[in-house]
């Protein structure tokens, strides 16, 4: 009896370990075998030249942009150099014109035959025509400046260099313009204490003072002005001859040598 039941127990054990072979076999003939993965070394070249080519393409497009905002700069670097030279010979040419008039004031023989004295005061106002229209150029130009410097963005430094020079060009043409003689700024309100010029020259020879103002600052010929220096009056005079902008007086108290160009001049 005992062979019997160890002969069973053996058939057994066999039937379960070949039915798990076959259970095993089964889930393994279910699963694909694994793949090593293979790493594409082609694909990663053409990604690398693609990214390589946008660089190029973007490396060339700065490049013409910076071409292009150098073409802008030296374009706007011309400008500035003729509007500053324009500016200079222009207030050169209206220095030079004003003391030929002032000369002419001074000299009575001038003054009698009127003709050379027209032309210059003519000559002096197409300057100051020309000096109005310099004035309009360096405005258009500042405009101008503005729109390319928001159209190209360049650097502060860049900017801030660009900006320095349009205020030299705007510093020449404002240096052009006469000074408005206080008589204008305070004319008409009453408070004649306040209403001053200044000696522009002095002529030494015929003994004549060159003024800064003339008729448009209500200068009339016969008036009486006196000098002051550090608020002490120093010198009388009596307008003798007046234009526009300039007028000349003759000394009636005082030393020419007590006076010079800049010292001030009030009205009685």
């Amino acid at each position: 009896m005992t062979k019997r039941f160890n002969y069973g127990s053996q058939r057994l054990l066999r039937s379960s370990i070949f039915r798990f072979s076959c259970f095993c076999a089964v889930c393994t003939c279910g699963q694909e075998p694994a793949v090593p993965k293979v790493f594409d070394v082609g694909l990663q070249l053409k990604e690398t030249q693609v990214a390589l080519g946008a660089q190029k393409e973007q490396t060339k497009r700065l490049q013409q942009e910076n071409a292009k905002l150098q073409k802008e700069l030296e374009k706007l670097r011309s400008r500035y150099a003729d509007l500053y030279l324009r500016s200079r010979q222009q207030g050169q040419n209206q220095q030079d014109l004003e003391l030929r008039v002032a000369h002419l004031l001074t000299e009575r023989r001038g003054l009698d035959a009127g003709q050379a004295l027209a032309r210059a005061v003519r000559a002096l106002q197409e300057t100051g025509s020309s000096q109005r229209k310099l004035e309009t150029v360096a405005d258009e130009f500042g405009t101008y400046l503005i729109s390319v410097l928001e159209v190209l963005q360049p650097s502060n430094t860049l900017k801030g260099e660009i900006d320095s020079r349009y205020k030299t060009v705007l510093n020449a043409v404002e240096a052009m313009k006469n000074p408005l003689s206080p008589v204008v700024a305070w004319r008409g309100n009453g408070n004649q204490a306040k209403r001053v010029c200044r000696v522009l020259t002095v002529d030494d020879d015929l003994h004549v003072v060159v003024l800064d103002a003339g008729s448009n600052a209500g200068i009339r010929p016969g008036a009486n002005w006196h000098v002051q220096i550090d608020g002490q009056r120093t010198a009388d005079l009596k307008i003798l001859e007046t234009r526009p902008n300039i007028s000349a007086a003759v000394m009636i108290r005082g030393t020419l040598k007590t006076i010079g160009p800049g010292s001030v001049v009030a009205p009685e």
